[in-house]
């Protein structure tokens, strides 16, 4: 999503809502929606997009590695490194 990449999370927000509803085993759609929450610091919306992708792609390296950052913003240590855990033995197969 260009306006994603450009920083415009808020303009991508409502296009990437509408795309999940409309593609909703689209995992690349739900991590882009997981990245515009992320973008607009709503995070506990952003871990909610993040495990509908992972319901589609279960083991995205990707979407487990974005899991553990976005627990890590939390605070959340330990879910943090569970999630970046479960990520590292896959980012090879990005």
């Amino acid at each position: 999503m260009e306006r994603l990449q450009s920083g415009d999370a808020a303009t991508a927000l409502s296009m990437l809502e509408t795309a999940t509803r409309n593609e909703p085993q689209s995992a690349q759609a739900w991590r882009s929606l997981c990245a515009a929450y992320r973008q607009l610091k709503m995070i506990d919306k952003a871990i909610a997009a993040c495990e509908r992708a992972l319901h589609v792609d279960h083991d995205a390296p990707q979407t487990l590695y974005m899991l553990g950052l976005l627990y890590a913003a939390k605070g959340n240590k330990e879910q943090a490194f569970e999630w970046l855990g479960r990520a590292r033995p896959r980012i090879g197969t990005i």
